[in-house]
């Protein structure tokens, strides 16, 4: 009997037994998109990926409501180690632990657009900037990707428009010397 653990509303339960886990999706109290993870798995997985816990477990017809009161005995961050303590109730080590990366900054372009190039476009992309790691470190990691692509837009925009000016500076200049 495998203990397995699973994230309902955000928080970690467990552990549970593989049948306690198909019951729950049979009664529309785990949706087949809840992260479950047990031990000798590298990563947690979506409970519909996993062959073992669906065989026997058809879903009902309405997922768990966000209100519901959470399934199992303990809760957690959904990504730390089951094993692991959580710290003040968030994520692990203050909310560092995610199972992807923490995206590019894009922090020392920003400020090279800002100094050489677009002073506008380039503070728009050092907020942005500066906002990535922050987003990341509370655990809102959509936030931080969004954040991220946002600075390398602005950063590559303001690049693009410091080199339009450079390039009509000298052209212009031409036409005046040679004029």
């Amino acid at each position: 009997m495998s203990n397995w653990y699973y994230t309902l509303n955000g928080q970690q339960q467990g552990p549970v037994a593989a049948e306690q886990i198909q019951q729950f999706i049979q009664a529309g109290q785990l949706p087949t998109d809840a992260l479950v993870w047990k031990e000798g798995m590298a990563n947690w997985a979506p409970v519909g990926t996993i062959a073992e816990l669906m065989a026997g477990a058809a879903p009902a017809a309405s997922p768990a409501l966000a209100g519901q009161p959470a399934l199992g005995e303990q809760a957690a961050s959904p990504y730390a180690s089951p094993n692991t303590p959580v710290q003040g109730g968030g994520m692990l080590g203050g909310g560092t632990s995610h199972n992807q990366p923490m995206p590019a900054t894009y922090l020392w372009q920003s400020i090279a657009v800002t100094c050489c190039c677009c002073l506008p476009f380039g503070i728009v992309s050092i907020i942005k900037a500066a906002s990535v790691s922050s987003k990341y470190n509370s655990g809102d990691y959509a936030g931080a990707v969004a954040a991220s692509e946002s600075a390398k837009t602005w950063a590559m925009w303001g690049m693009i428009c410091g080199i339009v000016a450079i390039v009509l500076n000298i052209v212009l200049q031409g036409f005046i010397v040679n004029a």
